[in-house]
């Protein structure tokens, strides 16, 4: 690893060549000698390809890895492995970053060199942008309690944004020394989780910029908008994993309630969700089925509800009694 490359941009590809070029040009327009871009093409069927090569060879500190297609996991991982530069920023190749991202992130690494950083984004649908926020303040968290503080709320608040690795940068030596590396998605249902949970339960500091520096493009057709079966399995495996992660550091008594809390409402949405939007026989069999499941059922048996809000507590009570029908009319009520 050499010193004189801070910023380590890796950019997993998979044909996406109508988007690609965005993304590249927020990156290259406010890149500098401290910044190098490796993207990863995992084996793209289109032109995605032959764009990063001309990118790779029109330009210093752009790399390109071509790979056999393995899932964004794997590419992540393979640019990993490739990095040289003292921290890691993952860009998806359909988003991109927004003006000044880089002049910020660099200021905080060489001002406080933390193990994470995490950001706020904007996500943008069709011609609209709205942004996400973190209520947390803006500065380094690196206490004990701080960091306790910052794992419970990644488990409960949705705005946590502890399920994207884009709205994070990691310190390479953190992540070689922890061994981390990123499950496939097609395993665990969710790459992001399992790698930011861990990340965050190892981690001794990390640095909250409360702007927003990253685009987050939604589009039809993109991987979180497709209907996924074994979904629950998936996200059972996941949950599987993740006490077994807190169990290793000794932290499971601690957060046991908080994971469990994750994995329920994981379940509720939107496992049970997706099966209840399209509603067809064979869908809600499925609702019934792990409604009656060990591990889900298990895990609400050991659930402590006192703190959820009614609303909460109602949808909580339904599933632990399997209600299925009720759940089936709520979401009918909502649509």
């Amino acid at each position: 690893m050499t010193d004189a490359i801070l910023l380590s941009i890796i950019i997993p590809v998979y044909n996406v060549e109508s988007y690609l070029p965005r993304c590249a040009e927020s990156v290259f327009s406010q890149m500098t000698n401290e910044c190098e871009v490796i993207f990863v093409d995992d084996g793209s069927t289109d032109d995605s390809g032959r764009i990063c090569d001309n990118y790779a060879s029109s330009r210093a500190n752009v790399s390109v890895v071509h790979k056999k297609n393995g899932g964004l996991s794997s590419a992540r991982n393979v640019g990993m492995k490739s990095a040289s530069g003292q921290y890691l920023l993952f860009v998806d190749s359909d988003d991109y970053l927004l003006r000044n991202a880089i002049d910020d992130l660099l200021s905080i690494i060489v001002s406080y060199a933390p193990d994470i950083m995490k950001f706020d984004y904007t996500r943008i649908l069709g011609d609209e942008g709205t942004n996400v926020s973190s209520p947390l303040k803006d500065g380094l968290y690196s206490s004990e309690s701080e960091l306790k503080e910052l794992l419970h709320r990644s488990l409960r608040d949705e705005h946590s944004m502890i399920l994207s690795a884009w709205s994070h940068v990691y310190n390479s030596r953190f992540i070689e020394s922890n061994n981390l590396l990123f499950v496939s998605e097609r395993e665990i249902g969710s790459e992001d989780y399992l790698f930011n949970l861990q990340a965050y339960l190892y981690a001794s500091s990390i640095y909250h910029i409360n702007r927003c520096l990253y685009a987050y493009v939604a589009r039809d057709g993109s991987l979180t908008e497709i209907y996924r079966p074994k979904l629950y399995e998936k996200y059972t495996d996941l949950y599987k994993r993740i006490m077994s992660s807190f169990q290793s550091k000794d932290a499971y008594g601690l957060f046991s309630n908080d994971i469990l809390h994750f994995y329920i409402w994981l379940v509720y949405a939107p496992v049970l969700q997706q099966e209840l939007a399209i509603g067809r026989k064979e869908n809600i069999r499925r609702v019934r089925r792990i409604l009656r499941s060990h591990d889900f059922h298990d895990a609400l048996e050991q659930y402590d509800s006192s703190t959820l809000s009614l609303k909460q507590k109602f949808l909580y009570s339904v599933m632990k009694h399997r209600l299925w029908i009720i759940l089936y009319v709520i979401y009918l009520v909502k649509r």
